[in-house]
């Protein structure tokens, strides 16, 4: 009921809709879960927000700007393992933008594969620019240094990083 009321109080708006879940406090949703029942959760609540989108917004979730935010908490979600294939190729995924993040430092964690490039919806920077949360927080503060800051985006707008920016 929480997404459809979401959806359903925001359509007549201009949106890029947020797809995904994570735990309280910034977490993985089951932090005592398996990483293949964490990516089999997450696949689960993918299929049921874009079937939300279509009964509400557009039957054509293709034309529904979306975007999915890979924290750290939740980018082995994406990227699987040895063991455990990811969320990579998913269909729910099809036309969504991938937001990649940093390490809540000013470093990029990941950057897209030449392979991945080519990927329906494109990929987008969630940048820590202050810091609220564990081990520490630095709010209000320049903590990261500017040079660093347009070191790390131009090395993501030369990897293909460049629908959605957020700071």
């Amino acid at each position: 009921r929480f997404w459809r009321d979401g959806l359903t109080r925001n359509k007549d708006f201009e949106n890029v809709i947020t797809l995904g879940m994570r735990g309280e406090n910034d977490t993985a949703i089951m932090q005592h879960a398996t990483l293949e029942e964490n990516i089999q959760l997450i696949r689960n609540v993918l299929k049921t927000q874009n079937q939300l989108i279509r009964e509400i917004i557009n039957p054509d979730v293709r034309q529904v700007p979306r975007q999915i935010v890979f924290f750290s908490e939740t980018e082995e979600f994406f990227y699987g393992n040895k063991e455990t294939p990811g969320l990579i190729g998913d269909p729910e995924l099809d036309g969504v933008t991938l937001m990649l993040s940093d390490n809540n430092h000013g470093s990029t964690r990941t950057l897209p594969s030449p392979e991945m490039r080519s990927h329906p919806g494109g990929y987008g920077m969630y940048y820590h620019m202050d810091m609220h949360g564990g081990p520490h927080s630095f709010e209000w503060v320049g903590a990261t240094y500017l040079p660093k800051v347009w070191e790390e985006m131009t090395a993501a707008y030369e990897y293909g990083v460049r629908e959605i920016w957020v700071t």
